[in-house]
Protein backbone atom coordinates (compact mmCIF):
# COMPACT_ATOMS: atom_id res chain seq x y z
CA UNK A 1 0.00 0.00 0.00
CA UNK A 2 1.34 3.63 -0.72
CA UNK A 3 1.97 5.78 2.36
CA UNK A 4 -0.40 7.70 1.69
CA UNK A 5 -3.52 5.88 2.72
CA UNK A 6 -6.09 6.16 -0.08
CA UNK A 7 -10.18 7.34 0.67
CA UNK A 8 -12.04 4.73 0.74
CA UNK A 9 -16.58 5.92 0.69
CA UNK A 10 -18.30 2.88 1.18
CA UNK A 11 -21.74 3.56 -0.15
CA UNK A 12 -24.88 2.16 1.09
CA UNK A 13 -28.45 2.79 0.03
CA UNK A 14 -31.37 2.16 2.70
CA UNK A 15 -34.87 2.36 2.14
CA UNK A 16 -36.58 2.03 5.78
CA UNK A 17 -33.08 0.09 6.79
CA UNK A 18 -32.30 1.50 9.75
CA UNK A 19 -32.09 -1.12 12.04
CA UNK A 20 -29.97 -3.03 9.74
CA UNK A 21 -28.22 -0.05 8.90
CA UNK A 22 -27.01 0.57 12.09
CA UNK A 23 -26.00 -2.95 12.65
CA UNK A 24 -23.84 -2.61 9.26
CA UNK A 25 -22.50 0.98 10.83
CA UNK A 26 -21.33 -0.74 13.60
CA UNK A 27 -19.21 -3.48 12.31
CA UNK A 28 -17.83 -0.55 10.27
CA UNK A 29 -16.36 1.22 13.22
CA UNK A 30 -14.42 -1.67 14.02
CA UNK A 31 -12.69 -1.03 10.53
CA UNK A 32 -8.91 -1.39 11.15
CA UNK A 33 -8.82 0.80 7.88
CA UNK A 34 -8.36 4.82 9.12
CA UNK A 35 -9.44 6.32 5.96
CA UNK A 36 -13.21 5.40 5.46
CA UNK A 37 -16.17 8.10 4.40
CA UNK A 38 -19.15 6.63 4.55
CA UNK A 39 -21.88 7.79 2.49
CA UNK A 40 -26.08 6.79 3.27
CA UNK A 41 -28.01 7.37 0.19
CA UNK A 42 -31.76 7.00 1.42
CA UNK A 43 -34.07 6.14 -1.00
CA UNK A 44 -37.28 8.08 0.13
CA UNK A 45 -37.51 6.10 3.90
CA UNK A 46 -40.11 7.81 5.95
CA UNK A 47 -38.87 10.07 8.08
CA UNK A 48 -38.38 7.59 11.57
CA UNK A 49 -36.11 5.51 9.79
CA UNK A 50 -33.96 9.15 8.56
CA UNK A 51 -34.36 9.92 12.13
CA UNK A 52 -32.87 6.37 13.36
CA UNK A 53 -29.79 7.01 11.26
CA UNK A 54 -29.25 10.61 12.54
CA UNK A 55 -29.98 9.24 15.91
CA UNK A 56 -27.08 6.53 15.41
CA UNK A 57 -24.95 9.10 14.31
CA UNK A 58 -24.92 11.19 17.10
CA UNK A 59 -24.80 8.71 20.06
CA UNK A 60 -21.90 6.99 18.22
CA UNK A 61 -19.83 10.43 18.27
CA UNK A 62 -20.33 12.08 15.32
CA UNK A 63 -21.14 16.22 15.19
CA UNK A 64 -22.85 17.34 11.95
CA UNK A 65 -21.13 20.02 10.24
CA UNK A 66 -22.60 23.35 8.77
CA UNK A 67 -22.41 21.63 5.27
CA UNK A 68 -24.21 18.35 6.50
CA UNK A 69 -21.51 16.26 6.94
CA UNK A 70 -21.14 14.20 10.28
CA UNK A 71 -17.47 14.25 11.52
CA UNK A 72 -16.32 11.89 14.64
CA UNK A 73 -15.62 13.92 17.81
CA UNK A 74 -12.93 11.82 19.01
CA UNK A 75 -10.42 9.33 17.17
CA UNK A 76 -12.22 7.25 14.33
CA UNK A 77 -11.68 4.75 11.24
CA UNK A 78 -14.43 6.44 9.58
CA UNK A 79 -13.43 10.83 8.49
CA UNK A 80 -17.11 11.43 7.53
CA UNK A 81 -20.67 9.98 7.40
CA UNK A 82 -22.89 11.91 5.02
CA UNK A 83 -26.14 10.93 4.64
CA UNK A 84 -27.74 11.99 0.85
CA UNK A 85 -31.63 12.04 1.47
CA UNK A 86 -33.49 11.18 -2.49
CA UNK A 87 -36.62 12.27 -1.21
CA UNK A 88 -37.97 9.52 -3.38
CA UNK A 89 -36.94 5.67 -4.43
CA UNK A 90 -34.31 5.94 -7.35
CA UNK A 91 -33.96 2.12 -7.69
CA UNK A 92 -30.61 0.43 -6.72
CA UNK A 93 -28.55 2.24 -9.69
CA UNK A 94 -30.01 5.46 -9.26
CA UNK A 95 -29.09 5.55 -5.75
CA UNK A 96 -25.89 4.25 -6.48
CA UNK A 97 -25.05 6.87 -9.24
CA UNK A 98 -25.70 9.31 -6.83
CA UNK A 99 -23.82 8.22 -4.22
CA UNK A 100 -20.77 7.78 -7.04
CA UNK A 101 -21.01 11.38 -8.25
CA UNK A 102 -20.35 12.62 -4.68
CA UNK A 103 -17.65 10.23 -3.86
CA UNK A 104 -15.68 11.16 -6.75
CA UNK A 105 -16.69 15.73 -5.88
CA UNK A 106 -14.98 14.63 -3.17
CA UNK A 107 -11.80 13.07 -4.17
CA UNK A 108 -12.38 9.14 -3.70
CA UNK A 109 -9.52 6.90 -4.64
CA UNK A 110 -11.79 4.36 -4.08
CA UNK A 111 -15.74 3.68 -4.43
CA UNK A 112 -17.02 0.36 -2.25
CA UNK A 113 -20.70 -0.43 -3.04
CA UNK A 114 -22.29 -2.26 -0.14
CA UNK A 115 -25.36 -3.69 1.18
CA UNK A 116 -26.96 -2.03 4.35
CA UNK A 117 -27.60 -5.51 5.71
CA UNK A 118 -24.22 -6.26 6.10
CA UNK A 119 -21.77 -7.15 8.55
CA UNK A 120 -18.16 -6.70 7.71
CA UNK A 121 -14.92 -8.42 9.22
CA UNK A 122 -12.51 -5.43 10.87
CA UNK A 123 -9.81 -6.53 7.88
CA UNK A 124 -12.00 -6.90 5.25
CA UNK A 125 -11.46 -3.37 3.56
CA UNK A 126 -7.72 -3.36 4.34
CA UNK A 127 -7.18 -6.24 2.14
CA UNK A 128 -9.14 -5.15 -0.48
CA UNK A 129 -7.31 -2.21 -0.89
CA UNK A 130 -3.61 -3.98 -0.72
CA UNK A 131 -5.56 -5.80 -3.64
CA UNK A 132 -6.18 -2.84 -5.49
CA UNK A 133 -2.87 -0.65 -4.97
CA UNK A 134 -0.51 -3.67 -5.76
CA UNK A 135 -1.51 -3.63 -9.73
CA UNK A 136 -2.26 0.21 -11.37
CA UNK A 137 -3.85 -1.41 -13.85
CA UNK A 138 -6.55 -3.02 -11.47
CA UNK A 139 -10.11 -1.68 -12.02
CA UNK A 140 -12.25 -3.33 -10.24
CA UNK A 141 -11.61 -5.26 -7.09
CA UNK A 142 -14.39 -7.81 -5.65
CA UNK A 143 -14.75 -9.79 -1.98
Amino acid sequence: MKDNVPDVFILLINWNGHEELKRCLNSLLKLNYNSTNIVIIDNGSEQDSIDAIRSWCHSSGFDLDKQGVYYPVSESVIKTLTILENGENLGFTGANGKGIEYALENRADYVLFLNYDTVVTPDFLTKMVEVGEKNPKNGLVSC
